[in-house]
């Protein structure tokens, strides 16, 4: 233990700096050292003594390295510090004179007196390159002895020897650990390492690289790396880029494309250095097989495309032919379709959209275009609702065996696309090659699968939304021709209610516009009598509270005259927010009733839609003009009979659901399949609501049908129109082209890619004036000049430069074609040889 300059003691036999040096010295435990055992000898003669040592001191002991003489003990080389005098030449730094032991402050109780005889005792420091005292050498006597300055100052002298040895140990062993160490990184890194000449001889090969290459060290130590890890077409690159590595001058990457012994090839990148060693320079390099980054990066890219595809598509049909098209040219697989359900159909699934590199070779799947349930690979997938993976189409597709055979495809990966929880379509893949299972490419399909359900979910949420907005207009229509005040309110946190709908109709309930802004209910409150502004408080009440509740009160209309009101609330809850549902009556002058109440009927049969009112048992108590022209009978034909047996309603999901809507919430919305009649079956869209007495008890059912079988109709024609334009687009012999405003091919039919010898896609990259003879380019601009002034097609002929070099004359018509505004957005086109 010795005291810094700050009083501060420090025990500096177990300073880590010391003993990390005393391990460094490899000689506790290793092997003996010739030269430490010529300088204990020399020590000997020149000095004298019973033994000569060389010690090193560890944190809890003494280690004896060299000795020379009859050892203290017969079997001790190390010694516990209790026992070491060497220890205070550690702690002191500067040599330890003892003549004797048993008269010396430091030393007289250590055992090691009686234990070895260590009477006299003369050590000096030993130390590391790094001024560590790391040990000592000393000599001892049994007998006490006066050490000369002589003998200090000769052991001194050898001391220095024997840190010179020590320095050149802990080099050695510092060597061979590096070494040993490399050893341990070469051989346990992932990525494959080999060392070269500087002529590119291997002289290093590790376990990685067995397994990257497929050769062992046996097979490559000796040979060429260039010969060994790179394919031919890059051999000659590799081998001039190695020979320009300079020396020194740090780590080089590069990729290449590599081999394996059994013909595989996949890219690699090599990082490289040159480093001199033992007069020579030598090359060392780590090849990592990057063929997986690579694939990961392709399939990110296939995902960004099929995105970006989806986010531009105006319609679901481009939509899936953006997605097929991304998908095969990102994949480089031969064939690819995406299938869609097809509710109208019977649940079929339907080829929407397919995608070819060649499309003549796989000309025979197109042939399918649609599957049956139970059927083939597509309809599996869809029905399991699980991906597949199939290398035998022959085995696995009974469906289209023949065609896949035909096409010479053998594999197909098939994904299901979901819309929610619902499964919409499949997205299959085809190869001709058998490919194995792929994890990575599969989640990269099912992220695709993902981006095509997020946009059916989307488009059917913009046409659901645009249906909503028509029926809602159409039943504002109906509603304007009721007098009673259809009305929800919302119910704040403090008791405030706030109009969120009102029927246009609010004139014959306030003799005016409905109170606006502020609390509803305190507006209709200052327009009570004062004699009902008890039950009117009361009605708002039970309302706050989130009950029924009905009033009859006279209001005080804007016009001066005072109106009976039959007001009637339904309390509902939305996401922890109170609403309220209502109606407000016009009940005045009860023994105009019949009057009133045949005015109204004269108004529901003005209205274009059917207006049926049912007891509460089903049976027609009303009947209007509109159901009339609606249906086809009579109301005096149909009075008193059960409304669903006569029109054999056909709920969307049940009657007991649509009773149970009524009954929960007084009203209900949605489309019905009923029969007229004639026998002929239609689509309405109803809307149905409770009819209450005085007292709030239901008495019967009001039903507003409006006839949309023509516009569904009309969808489905319009759908199939354009299906079969785009047939007869694809199958014509006469050339057809649809052109952008700025003369680029949108698209082109096989005709018109066989005339100028190229593919679709192709021309699809092209101008007409890229393909059109020099002479007549100028022509091309006055003629769509023309048309645009003149609004007329015009017929020309012209030259168009065929694929094959040659020119083609060609009698080509064309049209302007204009959007529903008016505007130009292209022109259509039709040539012949």
């Amino acid at each position: 233990m010795t005291t810094t300059g700050d009083g501060v003691a420090r025990d500096v036999v177990r300073d880590p700096a010391r003993l990390d040096a005393v391990a460094s010295t490899g000689l506790i435990g290793g092997a003996p050292s010739p030269v430490l055992d010529e300088i204990t000898g020399l020590a000997m003669r020149l000095i004298g003594g019973r033994v000569s040592l060389v010690n090193l001191v560890e944190a809890d002991r003494q280690c004896q390295i060299s000795m020379s003489g009859p050892p203290l003990s017969p079997t001790v080389r190390q010694v516990p510090l209790s026992h070491s005098y060497c220890r205070h030449v550690v702690e002191s730094g500067v040599p330890l004179v003892v003549p004797d032991a048993r008269e010396h402050p430091l030393l007289r109780d250590s055992p090691a007196i009686v234990a070895y005889q260590a009477v006299a005792y003369l050590g000096v420091p030993v130390r590391s390159p790094n001024g560590q005292v790391v040990g000592t050498l000393c000599v001892y006597a049994s007998e006490p002895r006066d050490w000369s300055d002589t003998d200090v100052a000769t052991l001194t002298a050898l001391s220095t020897a024997v840190g010179a040895e020590v320095a050149r140990r802990m080099a050695a062993d510092e060597a061979e650990r590096g070494s040993t160490d490399v050893r341990w990184v070469v051989e346990g890194t992932g990525d494959a390492f080999l060392q070269t000449t500087p002529d590119g001889v291997i002289t290093c090969w590790n376990a990685a690289a067995e397994r990257t290459f497929g050769r062992i060290a046996a097979e490559t130590v000796g040979r060429g790396a260039e010969e060994m890890i790179i394919a031919p077409e890059h051999r000659e690159v590799f081998t001039h880029w190695i020979s320009e590595l300079a020396a020194g001058a740090g780590w080089v990457n590069r990729e290449f494309l590599g081999a394996h012994r059994h013909g595989r090839r996949f890219p690699v990148e090599i990082s490289a250095a040159v480093r001199v060693q033992h007069g020579a320079p030598t090359t060392f390099a780590f090849v990592r097989d990057i063929s997986t980054v690579r694939r990961r990066e392709q399939l990110r890219r296939l995902e960004y495309a099929v995105a970006g595809a989806l986010a531009t598509a105006d319609t679901a049909e481009n939509a899936a032919e953006a997605v097929v098209e991304r998908v095969g040219e990102g994949l480089v697989w031969p064939y690819v379709e995406y299938w869609h359900l097809d509710p109208e159909d019977g649940g079929q699934l339907v080829r929407v959209a397919d995608w070819s590199r060649d499309s003549k070779s796989t000309a025979p799947m197109r042939n399918t275009r649609e599957y049956g349930r139970g059927c083939g690979v597509v309809d599996k997938v869809f029905t399991s609702r699980a991906a597949r993976w199939a290398t035998d189409l022959s085995t696995s597709d009974s469906t289209r065996a023949a065609a896949a055979k035909a096409a010479g495809l053998n594999t197909v990966v098939a994904v299901p696309v979901r819309n929610g929880p619902d499964v919409v379509g499949v997205l299959a893949i085809f190869d001709r090659r058998v490919v194995e299972p792929e994890p990575d490419l599969m989640a990269a399909l099912d992220s695709v699968a993902a981006h095509i359900g997020q946009y059916v979910h989307r488009r059917r949420a913009v046409d659901l939304e645009l249906e909503l907005s028509r029926t809602r207009r159409h039943f504002d229509q109906i509603v304007a021709n009721l007098n009673d005040f259809l009305w929800t309110v919302r119910i704040t946190s403090d008791g405030a209610v706030r109009l969120v709908y009102g029927s246009p109709n609010r004139t014959t309930i306030f003799g005016g516009p409905a109170p606006a802004g502020g609390d509803l209910s305190r507006a209709m409150a200052g327009m009570v009598h004062p004699d009902d502004l008890d039950a009117f408080t009361a009605f708002r009440d039970t309302l706050t509270d989130g009950l029924p509740a009905q009033v009859a009160c006279r209001l005080i209309g804007k016009d001066g005259l005072t109106r009976w009101v039959w007001t009637r609330g339904q309390p509902r809850r939305e996401n922890g927010v109170l609403f309220v549902d209502g109606v407000c009556s016009d009940v005045s002058d009860r023994h105009h009733d019949n009057a009133r109440l045949r005015q109204q009927a004269e108004l529901l049969d003005l209205a274009p839609t059917a207006v049926v009112v049912r007891d509460l048992e089903g049976r027609i108590t009303y009947w209007n003009r509109g159901a009339e022209q609606v249906y086809g009978w009579n109301a005096s034909a149909v009075m008193g009979r059960c409304v669903h047996r006569l029109l054999d309603t056909r709920f969307p999901e049940s009657r007991e659901a649509v009773e149970r809507e009524l009954a929960g919430t007084g009203g209900w919305r949605g489309e019905l399949d009923h029969l007229r009649s004639d026998g002929t079956r239609i689509v309405v869209h109803s809307h149905q609501g409770v009819q209450c007495d005085d007292d709030g008890r239901p008495v019967g059912f009001l039903e507003v049908n409006a006839d949309v079988t023509a516009r569904r109709m009309a969808e489905r024609r319009l759908a199939d129109g354009e299906k079969r334009m785009r047939a007869q687009f694809s199958l014509a012999t006469v050339g057809q082209a649809s052109i952008s405003l700025d003369g680029r091919f949108l698209e082109v039919n096989p005709a018109m890619a066989d005339l100028t010898g190229r593919s679709a896609a192709e021309l699809a990259g092209l101008t007409l004036d890229d393909i059109t003879h020099p002479e007549d380019r100028p022509e091309n601009d006055r003629t769509a000049a023309f048309m645009f002034t003149e609004d007329q097609p015009t017929a020309r002929r012209l030259r168009l430069s065929h694929a094959a070099g040659h020119m083609v004359e060609v009698e080509m018509g064309m049209s302007l074609i204009r959007d529903v505004e008016g505007q130009p957005v292209g022109f259509y086109a039709m040539v012949t040889a």
